[in-house]
């Protein structure tokens, strides 16, 4: 709508007195535009709000003060990640990411949600002024929805972005059948305890276990005499000596068994 004044000295033809129907902010300039003498004059460029100096950066006739799209940062994405894929409880998580499209600091949400859909802790924060963001938590605040993948979610303006992260509950558990503290993986004999790994013939089978080894094991031997003469015969601790080592034999109340 124009109001269309003509023969009338006005100044710049926008000005109204404050509070009048044509001055709703009281700023000076008339919200509605005017025609003085055939000549068009915008009006308050922000007819609610105080704005005498009508800036409006983006020039999209909209005043500045007024302008969603210029009243403060306007991020465009948001960049994120975690220090691991999973964790324990007892470990810590630190988040690290940028707000992407700023030069000031603004104020970014993560919310942090479990394996249910529960959201188990929201932190709101302020960036630096590069729009980064580094926070570190310790995971039993974060723990309150058992063992899985979690979410983190991260909000600033009109942007977000999430990532999933696990909380397990060990590590994962390394076999070792007899407790020789060498893994079954790699044990040359996993069902009989031999540290020392000796395999004369180098075919990968510890000697304590190797039927066809060079020279019978100490084992076999025990366990031929043991068939032979009965546990009472043997029922004792007994050294051998093989070559010029010694190995001793350990009694486990039923057989005798050899360590070498």
């Amino acid at each position: 709508m124009i109001i269309v004044i003509q023969n009338m000295d006005t100044g710049n033809g926008s000005e109204s007195k404050p509070g009048s129907i044509l001055d709703l902010d009281g700023d000076g300039i008339s919200n509605l535009d005017l025609s003085v003498n055939g000549k068009v004059i915008s009006g308050d460029n922000c007819p609610n709000t105080y704005n005498p100096d009508q800036i409006d950066t983006d020039d999209d006739g909209i005043g500045d003060v007024c302008d969603p799209t210029i009243s403060g940062p306007n991020p465009t994405s948001i960049t994120l990640s975690t220090n691991k894929q999973s964790y324990l409880q007892t470990e810590s998580i630190m988040v690290t990411g940028t707000v992407n499209g700023i030069d000031e600091s603004i104020d970014i949400t993560l919310e942090f949600i479990g394996p249910s859909g529960t959201v188990v802790k929201t932190h709101e924060f302020p960036t630096s002024n590069d729009g980064r963001f580094w926070p570190s938590y310790r995971m039993d605040s974060i723990f309150l929805d058992g063992f899985g993948a979690y979410q983190i979610i991260a909000s600033s303006g009109s942007v977000s972005n999430q990532i999933t992260f696990k909380i397990k509950d060990s590590l994962p558990q390394i076999l070792d059948s007899d407790k020789d503290s060498v893994p079954d993986s790699i044990d040359n004999c996993p069902d009989i305890p031999n540290t020392n790994q000796l395999d004369s013939d180098g075919n990968g089978i510890g000697d304590i276990c190797d039927s066809t080894s060079q020279n019978p094991t100490i084992l076999r031997i025990i366990n031929d005499l043991f068939d032979e003469g009965g546990a009472d015969k043997f029922n004792q601790i007994i050294r051998v000596r093989i070559g010029s080592s010694m190995n001793s034999v350990v009694n486990d109340s039923t057989r005798t068994f050899m360590t070498v």
